[in-house]
């Protein structure tokens, strides 16, 4: 499995799309004359629900995983996004909710795959354990799937962990004297609930300082201020900040000004945040619970299983990355084996 994903690193990277629509989308049904086709999938179906929008780096990963999954399977896909990373307010994500469940009543899928805590708080949470409804495969969530009911008996997943520990440790392998932190992030209700989780693993740091932010100006303020009492970065989101009106910035425009302002090494969770300009990092791959829960849902389509028969995933392989650039504009320099242990080097 870890050479899988190493093999993918290249699509991993690529999420400059252009604008397409984002409530839904279809997909089409492969062509039958390929080998790995099914005829027994065919008419079966997965609705794909992701709690933000089509361009977000992240959806762009976990849609390709699901694709790779079902490849030439013959099952039908459709696709709403929920778009609620941009919109947070409780009444529009209420309505995204209300939005994939008229998918759900229009569509009738098997299995519906729901991607991210929105998408479980909003939408997929009404159908545990309830008699007739879609079995559910979530991924990348957050916080403790008990919020949720799950685990049901029609509902299994991923849950998503931040590797933390294994990231500070991979850092030191590239700074040896790293032993205190500057975690900062945005404080939507995933950050938090990843927060939570961070705070719990085992880290090799002698000190930890945690920062979560509103603004975009109390951003700053707390990267150029804390930084200058910490060995190193941790850069979680940052994707919900807002400018002193109110409105949500670009994240890459917040990571273009902190990968500039950056004076110490840094580590990121996600394939985006180091190519955007963290130095390094364990990142959560969107591929990989993409894949994983594409694999699921085929799972159940194909032995007509109920969900609570698949154990629920936590033990994730992750992507090692190092972005050399990033290291160059703090003054390091990365080693050639260094470079061995990393699955994606950006130069």
């Amino acid at each position: 499995m870890r050479n899988f994903f190493r093999t993918t690193v290249v699509l991993l990277l690529l999420w400059g799309v252009g604008a397409v629509p984002l409530i839904a989308s279809a997909g089409s049904v492969p062509d039958p004359a390929s080998d790995s086709f099914a005829p027994a999938m065919i008419g079966k179906k997965v609705l794909l629900v992701h709690s933000y929008h089509r361009e977000h780096p992240w959806v762009i990963n976990v849609e390709a995983g699901v694709r790779a999954a079902l490849g030439n399977s013959g099952v039908r896909m459709e696709i709403v996004y929920m778009d609620t990373k941009r919109n947070p307010g409780e009444d529009f994500k209420k309505r995204a909710g209300n939005e994939a469940h008229r998918a759900v009543e229009r569509f009738r899928p098997e299995v519906v795959i729901a991607s991210d805590d929105n998408a479980q708080q909003y939408f997929a949470r009404r159908y545990a354990g309830r008699a007739g409804a879609p079995q559910i495969v979530f991924c990348a969530v957050n916080s403790d799937p008990a919020a949720y009911g799950y685990p049901a008996v029609n509902v299994t997943g991923i849950e998503e962990r931040i590797f933390f520990a294994r990231s500070v440790q991979f850092l030191q392998k590239i700074v040896p004297g790293v032993r205190s932190m500057l975690v900062l992030s945005d404080n939507s209700p995933s950050s938090l609930a990843a927060l939570w989780e961070m705070r719990s693993q085992d880290a090799p740091l002698d000190r930890i300082v945690w920062k979560s932010c509103g603004t975009f100006s109390k951003w700053k303020e707390a990267l150029l201020t804390g930084q200058k009492f910490v060995d190193g970065v941790a850069l979680l989101n940052y994707h919900v900040l807002r400018d002193q009106n109110g409105n949500q910035l670009d994240p890459q425009e917040v990571m273009a000004w902190t990968a500039g302002k950056l004076t110490r090494p840094s580590i990121g969770f996600h394939i985006f945040t180091v190519a955007d300009g963290a130095l390094c990092g364990i990142a959560q791959s969107g591929f990989e619970h993409g894949f994983r829960s594409g694999n699921m849902a085929l799972k159940l389509l194909k032995e007509e299983m109920s969900a609570d028969d698949i154990t629920i995933e936590t033990d994730l392989n992750g992507v090692a990355m190092i972005n050399k650039t990033a290291g160059h504009r703090v003054g390091v320099s990365v080693s050639a084996a260094a470079e061995l242990l990393a699955d994606g080097v950006i130069e």
